[in-house]
């Protein structure tokens, strides 16, 4: 799954001696921090995207036209109505699903998948500029 911050970031195998961990410790910890995300994804619920905020993000995701156009059509599948200039009302959230969608199911390899989680995390910079 992909959040907007780094909460907790590991380059290393996620192995450990458990022995020497404080386990209720690390999930109370972790269990915060999704709190913490969890409210900022309740947020772009209430936030319309905006054709600014589409563009910014999708520059900076550095999508191919074939990744444009599998995102156009399961925004198609996703959305009810569309602006007089055919650009989809959606929530950032509902946005947010669909990139990840694309990220989690259409990547060609692993290291396209990380270097795309790494690009979604970057252009949720200007997920945060939009406003109600």
């Amino acid at each position: 799954m992909v959040v907007g911050d780094k909460y907790l970031y590991l380059r290393k195998r996620h192995v450990y001696d458990f022995e020497q961990m404080n386990i209720k410790e690390q999930v109370s910890t972790a269990l915060k921090r999704f709190n913490l995300q969890t409210n900022q994804w309740k947020k772009w619920i209430e936030i319309k995207l905006t054709e600014k905020t589409y563009a910014k993000v999708m520059k900076t995701m550095k999508f191919g036209k074939e990744a444009v156009e599998e995102i156009e059509n399961r925004t198609d599948q996703e959305v009810k109505s569309y602006t007089d200039n055919r650009f989809p009302i959606m929530n950032l959230w509902i946005f947010y699903n669909i990139l990840t969608w694309y990220i989690t199911h259409r990547a060609v390899s692993l290291n396209h998948r990380v270097e795309m989680e790494r690009r979604l995390r970057s252009a949720m910079r200007h997920f945060k500029r939009a406003k109600l």
